[in-house]
């Protein structure tokens, strides 16, 4: 495969390459195309669990009584746990 760069992708390795990050403009690429494929695993994942979010059922309203019954549930499991401790 031919792998044409711009003016500015082509500097860009450059100045990897003289600064000594890396030693040849084929690793800096290599380094590149695992950081892609990390980066799109990562993207996959997210959009997977936003889709099971999505499918999982119809939100409730975010409000000032949901803030307390989630901080009163809370409170309820730290108690719980005091106890049995």
């Amino acid at each position: 495969m031919e792998v044409s760069l711009s003016t500015a992708q082509s500097k860009l390795i450059e100045e990897m390459v003289d600064s000594g990050l890396y030693d040849t403009p084929d690793e800096a690429l290599d380094t590149a195309l695992h950081l892609l494929c990390e980066l799109n695993q990562r993207l996959a994942s997210l959009r997977k669990d936003v889709g099971e979010g999505l499918d999982s059922g119809q939100a409730g309203p975010f409000d000032d009584a949901a803030v307390e019954r989630i901080i009163a549930r809370g409170r309820q499991r730290l108690e719980g746990h005091r106890e049995v401790s």
